[in-house]
């Protein structure tokens, strides 16, 4: 069975800024991978190897060439771009494939 990552809501609120926390969850068939508690508001994770409240996070060196989230995510810049370009489109009432 193909494991599935989705976003789960937060049960707890940010020490930060007291907006809702989420994490990343893994099921892989024979148990459940969490990843950190993290903000999307302000960048704050449970995990200080992932804290991007005051700028890039500690894994950021790890990862050259990707943007390392505070949910522990690395993410290539450009694929980034698009989405945030697809994102805009659709926000504006198209169809992102203009």
């Amino acid at each position: 069975m193909p494991s599935e990552t989705k976003i789960l809501r937060g049960i707890e609120r940010c020490p930060k800024c007291s907006e809702e926390l989420y994490r990343d969850e893994v099921d892989i068939g024979v148990g459940v991978i969490h990843g950190p508690y993290g903000c999307s508001n302000c960048g704050w994770s449970e995990s200080p190897e992932y804290d991007c409240l005051n700028g890039p996070c500690e894994a950021q060196k790890d990862y050259p060439g990707r943007v390392v989230d505070q949910f522990g995510s690395a993410h290539s810049p450009q694929r980034m771009m698009e989405e945030r370009a697809l994102f805009e489109a659709v926000i504006k009432g198209g169809h992102g494939d203009d």
